[in-house]
């Protein structure tokens, strides 16, 4: 993976809240995540299709109409190192 492979998922819509949203819940079927995730359902789709591609969420099909989406060890590890240069980005202050 090279740099434009990480600029094509982080400049993603939604990329970040998408990872968010699977790592705190157990497998996703593609509504459950258009009516959590404030977006456009092609944006959504879009996500989930590179996020797949790179390994960052799995999709299940258990039948046409029952596809899940659940994240993977490298997509938790993609999003952790995301809160991290949040953190670089915007440090908090101390309280006074």
């Amino acid at each position: 993976m090279g740099f434009e492979d990480v600029r094509n998922v982080i400049r993603r819509k939604r990329t970040y809240e998408i990872l968010e949203y699977l790592d705190n819940s157990d497998n996703r079927n593609f509504s459950e995540i258009t009516a959590e995730i404030d977006s456009s359902s092609d944006t959504i789709s879009q996500t989930l299709d590179v996020l797949c591609e790179y390994d960052l969420i799995t999709r299940r099909e258990r039948s046409q109409k029952d596809v899940r989406y659940m994240i993977t060890k490298k997509g938790e590890h993609a999003r952790e190192e995301i809160i991290k240069f949040e953190e670089i980005l915007c440090p908090k202050t101390p309280d006074k």
